[in-house]
């Protein structure tokens, strides 16, 4: 399985998890030159912006935890490119989650960080 095949799976798991949480999702694989946001959701009146990371053991350390400031920069920029485009969602406070599926006992886990990072005032 390509790693595309692989992201786009793990990528559906989240979308599946996130509206079993009772999530809307909007917009899937969302691209600007500047970043990208795999998964754009509805909690109630707050849109989250959704990174997802999967590991395949925790040698390196955790999913969550290769979501560096450079990546969350991109995220953001993603998520103002977005924003701007969509005038009417403006008003809604905004959040970004990790949903990092990482190894547990043989299978993957879901470990769902909500507000794992902000957008600098």
């Amino acid at each position: 399985m390509s790693s595309k095949a692989i992201g786009s799976f793990w990528e559906n798991k989240a979308a599946q998890f996130l509206v079993g949480a009772g999530l809307s999702i909007i917009a899937r694989n969302v691209r600007y030159s500047g970043g990208e946001i795999d998964l754009i959701a509805r909690d109630n009146r707050t849109l989250v912006f959704i990174e997802v990371k999967m590991l395949s053991d925790r040698q390196f350390g955790s999913a969550a935890s290769r979501v560096h400031t450079r990546k969350q920069r991109r995220i953001i920029f993603a998520a103002q490119c977005f924003l701007s485009s969509r005038p009417a969602l403006l008003q809604l406070p905004c959040r970004f989650d990790v949903l990092a599926w990482e190894p547990r006992d043989g299978q993957h886990e879901a470990r769902w960080i909500k507000q794992a990072f902000e957008a600098p005032g």
